[in-house]
């Protein structure tokens, strides 16, 4: 975080990130960002190649208050620039003593059998448009307003800011491919490309050409 201040949610836990401070959004981790002000710079590490680097795939911690790293990152490179394989490695390395737990793809052990299901619903669903959240119900038994209340309560997330997650994550995965973001927007589910940069700019603070 170059300058201003970023307001986070990351399941239920909440952070306010200022200027000097290091963010980590760690893989299929939900998260949230309020309306923030902001200059900062991304740097996109996928799973496989920080277990190449650690020998492990990991969770790092989400917020990083050290100024000697804070500076390392800093001088690596300018909001233009990209990382070579070995800077990468390095910043890795350093980053090693923020480990905070094994890598594990858990989304939390659903208080009931309905909500693991409607999450495997969505990500199979995810490349649809419009996700019926009234299916959804119908599958749980339960009324809407039980269903989301419930849904929340669990994942920190509205189910509509989940699937948004999920169609985000997917989208990630594409844009690594160097797919084109109509291409991206069409095979997640979103109305249109403006619609996908609106919800990923939301989620990234910034236009997926610009990250790119």
């Amino acid at each position: 975080m170059l300058e201003g201040e970023c307001k986070i949610y990351i399941k239920d836990d909440f952070f306010r990130v200022v200027k000097g401070d290091i963010r980590i959004i760690n893989p299929y981790e939900l998260h949230r960002i309020d309306s923030s002000s902001w200059r900062h710079i991304n740097l996109v590490v996928g799973a496989d190649f920080v277990k190449s680097v650690l020998k492990e795939v990991v969770y790092f911690q989400n917020v990083i208050k050290d100024e000697k790293l804070f500076e390392y990152f800093k001088k690596l490179f300018n909001d233009e620039s990209i990382l070579t394989e070995l800077q990468a490695k390095k910043a890795l390395q350093k980053l090693s003593s923020y480990k905070k737990m094994e890598f594990e793809r858990d989304f939390g052990k659903p208080k009931r059998e309905y909500l693991e299901k409607i999450v495997k619903y969505i990500e199979k669903s995810a490349d649809i448009a419009e996700i019926d959240i009234e299916k959804m119900v119908s599958k749980a038994g339960y009324s809407k307003y039980h269903f989301l209340r419930e849904f929340k309560k669990e994942f920190g997330l509205t189910p509509n800011h989940y699937i948004h997650n999920v169609k985000i994550n997917r989208a990630r995965n594409l844009m690594d491919k160097n797919s084109s973001l109509s291409q991206v927007a069409y095979e997640c589910g979103f109305c249109d490309q403006s619609h996908f940069i609106k919800i990923y700019k939301k989620f990234y603070g910034h236009t997926p050409s610009k990250i790119r």
